[in-house]
């Protein structure tokens, strides 16, 4: 036991001498005025940016989603309009051109 105990305090002597160290170095949040608005600025710009990406690969998925979805809709559909539109001019319905192409 007496080796553990011996082992651990040059880790802690190590961490003290650390944090004394720390406490000697500047802080990082000790900037420069001109620095913190450069860095803003920076950071400001790179959102921006990002959001205008996201925003156009946003718009690509979407255009093709809505292309997907009136391709589907049309191939269901268009079957069915031209079903009626053939059973309308064969069975002599409204307009009753049966035998007449429509102009």
């Amino acid at each position: 036991m007496t080796a553990v105990a011996s082992d651990r305090i040059p880790l802690l002597t190590e961490s003290i001498e650390k944090q004394a160290g720390a406490e000697e170095t500047p802080a990082a949040s000790q900037i420069d005025e001109a620095d913190l608005e450069l860095l803003r600025s920076r950071l400001t710009k790179s959102g921006l940016l990002l959001i205008e990406r996201l925003l156009a690969n946003m718009l690509k998925d979407l255009e093709f989603t809505l292309a997907e979805r009136l391709r589907r809709r049309a191939q269901h559909e268009l079957p069915i309009l031209i079903d009626d539109i053939l059973k309308e001019q064969f069975s002599g319905g409204p307009g009753d051109t049966k035998g007449k192409p429509e102009a």
